[in-house]
């Protein structure tokens, strides 16, 4: 037989072209996803699609909005004109002139251009005096009820002076309501609870609550700070007025004094001594923007005005 020619061997190129060939195949094949079976067809009746349960009344109660006020009151303005307060209702006279230049100055040191506060808690201006008497309530209704009258502002005004509550009873606040000190004492009650409505739209009440022997104590409290900071920053755009108890007659205007942003302090024009005056200043010298207004002058302008802002030291 004769010899059989030898076979030839692939090149390496040839080697390298069938094994990229098969490996390619391999691929395809892996990447390829199996023909799915066929769903078998259901021979009853189709179901209809289920339908989302309704609420149930509690999921409907965590979902509605939160009232801010709890309850409201009406303020008898006709009986506050009568009592010399300058209530909206009152004709245009020297005392709303006197009142407007004290708001005025008052607003430059809250709010910067824009109504941006000056600082954290420029908004919370409490009104104090030295001693009873000397019309630091009266100031601050009448002030509250001119802040009322700006426009886009509200005001929130407290009556703090927990011992007397002679602002709540200006007012015509109910008796029963709850207030500041009760807010220091209850754990039950919220911020919200206390705020009480007023027919007026730009102007809400907080009362003083009951009478409590650590009322000194309560204010002085870390949880008075936290009220003060919540108030502030809760309502940047509010003007939140406290009456508080006089500085030489009681210690909790002392102790709120570190709370807030500024302090008006009223002066009765040929009562307030000089010795009292400094006393009161010593007393609320924590914080940096302390007020003196002029009360009860016997000339044609029953405020003198609005003095220069005291820098204490």
């Amino acid at each position: 037989m004769p010899d059989e020619a030898p076979r030839a061997t692939p090149s390496l190129a040839e080697r390298l072209a069938s094994r990229i060939a098969s490996d390619r195949a391999s691929l395809q094949a892996a990447a390829a996803p199996p023909e799915p079976a066929p769903l078998p067809v259901p021979s009853g009746p189709t179901l209809p699609p289920l339908s989302a349960p309704p609420p149930t009344p509690e999921a409907t109660a965590q979902t509605a909005p939160v009232q801010e006020h709890s309850a409201s009151f009406q303020i008898n303005f006709k009986r506050l004109e009568a009592a010399g307060v300058a209530a909206p209702t009152a004709q245009r006279g020297s005392r709303i002139e006197e009142l407007r230049l004290i708001k005025r100055q008052l607003l430059k040191m809250t709010f910067a251009e824009g109504r941006t506060r000056t600082n954290d808690n420029s908004n919370v201006i409490m009104v104090t005096s030295a001693v009873p008497g000397e019309g630091k309530t009266f100031l601050s209704l009448n002030l509250a009820l001119s802040f009322s009258m700006e426009q886009n502002l509200h005001v929130l005004l407290v009556d703090a002076d927990h011992h007397r509550r002679t602002l709540s009873g200006l007012v015509g606040a109910p008796e029963s309501a709850v207030g500041l000190i009760d807010l220091m004492t209850d754990r039950r009650l919220k911020m919200r609870d206390i705020i009480l409505r007023t027919n007026l739209a730009n102007l809400a009440f907080i009362p003083s609550g009951q009478p409590h022997p650590q009322g000194a104590e309560l204010l002085a409290s870390q949880e008075m700070a936290a009220v003060m900071r919540e108030l502030a920053q809760r309502y940047p755009d509010r003007v939140i007025l406290i009456d508080t108890p006089p500085l030489l007659a009681s210690s909790e205007g002392a102790a709120l004094s570190a709370n807030v942003g500024q302090i008006v302090l009223v002066i009765e024009k040929n009562r307030t001594t000089k010795g009292n005056l400094r006393r009161s200043i010593e007393r609320i010298d924590s914080c940096d923007t302390i007020s003196l207004i002029l009360n009860k002058d016997t000339g044609p302008e029953i405020f003198s005005g609005y003095s220069n802002e005291y820098e204490s030291s």
